[in-house]
């Protein structure tokens, strides 16, 4: 930015000039000295701090006056808006993380205390409520996916049924594939696998 720019009010930064942004930091730099935020908050404290502030406050104001990155202030923000009481006092009891509160966010606020009646329920992942949410939002069918135990059930299902060790581990993020890994522990120990598993043997799949 050039001088002139600093020296002409009407130069905008966005929808606000220089001096409004200026007299925004200063405001929130007395309000920071006047009410220095606490070193660690508490959950329900600083759900309650936000309530009270963010009506008459920006968030680069908010995060300022809390000592909070921007981004953070925003999830709060949306938080204190949309949760439901009943899953904001789960939240504050820290019954509920706060990646599934967000989640739960997304939901009409009558439709929530249902929905983390099933997360406590089945004890849900971020993900497996991401997608119970999606499915509700959307009103297309759930797809029900493996999880991580689902796979490990399934290796240990194969490693009894050959006698060997045997690791599944799918691709992240894909859904679709993965990697079927088995272990043997010398030649022979590979020529009883091949047989168990595949009715082979070393010399068959040598023979030309």
């Amino acid at each position: 930015m050039n001088q002139h720019s600093l020296r002409n009010p009407k130069v905008r930064s966005g929808k606000r000039n220089i001096s409004d942004i200026v007299r925004q930091t200063e405001r929130a730099e007395e309000r920071l000295l006047n009410d220095p935020p606490p070193a660690v908050w508490s959950i329900p404290d600083l759900l309650d701090a936000i309530e009270r502030r963010m009506n008459d406050r920006s968030r680069s104001e908010l995060a300022a006056e809390l000592g909070l990155p921007d981004y953070e202030v925003r999830h709060l923000v949306r938080l204190v808006r949309r949760l439901h009481p009943e899953v904001r006092a789960k939240l504050e009891l820290q019954d509920l993380s706060f990646g599934h509160a967000r989640t739960l966010a997304r939901l009409n606020a009558d439709d929530q205390p249902e929905m983390m009646a099933n997360l406590f329920r089945f004890s849900w992942s971020v993900r497996q409520l991401e997608a119970q949410v999606r499915s509700t939002i959307t009103g297309d069918p759930l797809k029900e996916e493996p999880d991580a135990a689902d796979f490990h059930r399934f290796a240990e299902a194969i490693s009894q049924r050959i006698g060997h060790p045997v690791k599944i581990t799918p691709e992240p993020g894909s859904g679709k594939g993965g990697t079927l890994t088995l272990r043997y522990a010398d030649l022979d120990d590979l020529d009883a696998l091949l047989a168990n598993a595949f009715h082979l043997s070393t010399d068959d799949l040598l023979d030309d």
